[in-house]
């Protein structure tokens, strides 16, 4: 008899899950839409999903790869609160990219891959 948790019934937000931007693997919406980018390779890419739906996973493997290709040469993240810049930072970190999250103005340290602003930070 097999018997489960109510933990694996949880919603992947929940505690327990991959940390933030890191699974190890890509879901199927993930795995589908990094095909369709890099068949299409369009100039602008909107991927719309639920909360914890694994977004940051998805941008920050696709952002590896473009990197990886030369496709572009710096990532700029954008986000609402100082506290999810920061995330982004850490996130991005852990799959090898250096995201600068104290960023302000000026020429970007070549130790990095890019930034991570907030909106408020990017009309400064």
């Amino acid at each position: 008899m097999t018997t489960t948790t109510a933990s694996h019934h949880l919603s992947p937000a929940f505690p327990g899950r991959a940390p933030w931007g890191t699974a190890g693997k890509l879901r199927a919406w993930q795995q589908g839409a990094m095909e369709r980018y890099i068949q299409e390779q369009p100039r602008d890419f909107l991927a719309v999903a639920t909360p914890g739906a694994g977004k940051t996973t998805f941008a920050l493997t696709l952002a590896s790869w473009l990197l990886h290709h030369h496709v572009v040469q710096q990532i700029t993240v954008v986000a609402p609160t100082e506290h999810l810049k920061k995330q982004w930072a850490e996130a991005a970190a852990r799959i090898g990219i250096r995201l600068d999250p104290e960023y302000s103005a000026g020429p970007l340290s070549k130790e990095y891959h890019g930034v991570a602003v907030t909106y408020a930070g990017v009309g400064v």
